[in-house]
């Protein structure tokens, strides 16, 4: 589906109409063109010296009388070439007249459409992209209409887009929130990153942008709620934690009382736990514990909805943080393979991997790998073998899961040591093993080996 700009039409339509400008004084005549307008136009078309300089700069500077000529040019039969008409739309372009945008939108359009199949069309677009970026806010409309031609590849729009958010000015940026949350995914991304750069930078940008996106949350959240709107509030309440600056406080509790809506869509709670865990804010560390801890209860534990939101919730924890709540709420025995890998993912590395052994028991080949994944050196004599068992061959002890086995094998190389580095060289050399392993053993031996590693692996 592709973008639809109505809404785009209609927040510009109902913008406030600027006043009237005060009468113009008499504007002074022209001065007389110096020269001969159609020979400075083949000098330009045919040269590239000092002549070139000249005869362009004579032509820039007299817009009322070479721009008509210029024109004409690029209607003569027979038609210039693609570098005489880039040669003569720059001059256009220096003189930064409004009724030529549409001639540069329409040769980027038509330029783009006609390209050969297998051309790079970011690579054709770009002189004439670049012609209406130098026209500045005045491009913004023009711009906006080659985003919602559909005959354009996705990838010119997407770029076109982040164009149109540059050309607006910042008072206006507000108006592109009405696209957050509709239309084709990869320019709806695209406009969130845009707009969210620039509103880093700009404080003005960011406060349009930020009362765009609360009004747009408010019409979301309405009783009764609007269908159409209320499907935009995943994509609002991401974009609102994006755009989040010094009122952090402010935007975690808005997410948290939307996670923890027990009427609202599951996707909406989704993206209020992911918002939470953009801010950089100790009322978002907050929230997100009381979330998690309130959904792994045992009473909500073992129904699907409370353990996706739980595992959700610890998963955008700082890592100290998840550490901690994932330790005390014993995760690593769940019976959840989700919240057990979750355990493991976070278990304590405090020296003593004593939840390693535990792990060799799960049947979840996931929850072994996750385990495996956390080892760090030091490792003691006793992880060493059962690590080396668990990364060689299947009829040797090996874990029956080529994933799992794998990250033995790597955690090995991390235990370090001349006891892991010679179970490597065991892997690696036993021709009954599994190619798989025995090329991650090569690979640690590599990296974490040494000379004698190296010298293992040449051999």
């Amino acid at each position: 589906m592709s973008v639809s700009l109505a809404p785009l039409a209609l927040a510009l339509a109902l913008a406030p109409a600027a006043s009237d400008p005060a009468p113009a004084s008499p504007a002074a005549p022209a001065p007389a063109y110096e020269g001969d307008v159609e020979a400075d136009i083949d000098v330009i078309l045919t040269d590239s010296s000092k002549a070139y300089l000249q005869a362009r700069a004579r032509l820039e500077a007299h817009p009322a009388a070479a721009a008509p000529a210029l024109l004409a040019r690029l209607q003569a039969v027979p038609a210039p070439g693609p570098s005489e008409r880039r040669r003569l739309m720059g001059v256009l372009a220096q003189m930064r007249r409004p009724e030529d945008l549409e001639l540069f939108a329409a040769e980027l359009r038509r330029t783009v459409v006609n390209a050969d199949r297998g051309t790079n069309v970011l690579e054709v677009a770009d002189p004439w992209r670049n012609l209406l970026l130098e026209q500045g806010p005045a491009a913004a409309p023009a711009v906006q209409t080659l985003v919602g031609d559909t005959a354009l590849p996705v990838e010119v729009r997407a770029q076109l887009l982040r164009d149109l958010v540059r050309l607006k000015p910042a008072a206006q940026t507000g108006q592109l929130v009405v696209l957050v949350g509709r239309g084709q995914d990869e320019l709806e991304r695209g406009l969130r990153r845009a707009l969210v750069d620039r509103a880093r930078k700009e404080a003005s940008v960011r406060t349009a942008v930020v009362a765009a996106t609360d009004a747009a949350l408010d019409a979301a959240l309405a009783s009764p709620p609007d269908e159409t709107e209320a499907a935009r509030l995943p994509a609002l309440l991401r974009f609102r934690a994006r755009v989040a600056q010094g009122d952090e406080a402010s935007v975690a509790q808005r997410l948290e009382l939307a996670a923890n809506d027990a009427d609202a869509r599951f996707g909406v709670r989704v993206a209020a736990l992911r918002g939470l865990g953009l801010l950089d804010a100790p009322a978002a560390v907050a929230a997100l514990q009381a979330i998690a801890t309130a959904q792994l209860d045992p009473s909500r534990r073992d129904t699907q909805r409370g353990e996706l939101l739980g595992w959700l919730a610890i998963d955008n924890l700082p890592e100290a943080e998840a550490t901690r709540l994932s330790s005390e709420l014993r995760l690593i025995e769940s019976d959840a393979p989700r919240l057990a890998v979750l355990g493991y993912t976070y278990a304590p590395r405090d020296g003593a991997q004593t939840w390693l052994s535990a792990a060799m028991d799960n049947p979840w080949p996931q929850v072994r790998q996750a385990a495996f994944e956390r080892v760090q050196a030091p490792c003691t004599a006793d992880e060493v073998d059962v690590l080396a068992t668990r990364g060689s061959a299947t009829g040797e002890g090996g874990d029956t899961d080529r994933a799992a086995a794998r990250a033995s094998v790597a955690a090995l190389g991390r235990c370090g040591g001349p006891v892991a580095m010679r179970r490597l060289k065991a892997i690696l050399t036993d021709a009954n093993g599994d190619m798989e392993l025995r090329a991650e053993a090569a690979r640690r031996l590599a990296k974490h080996g040494g000379p004698d590693g190296a010298k293992a692996v040449i051999s």
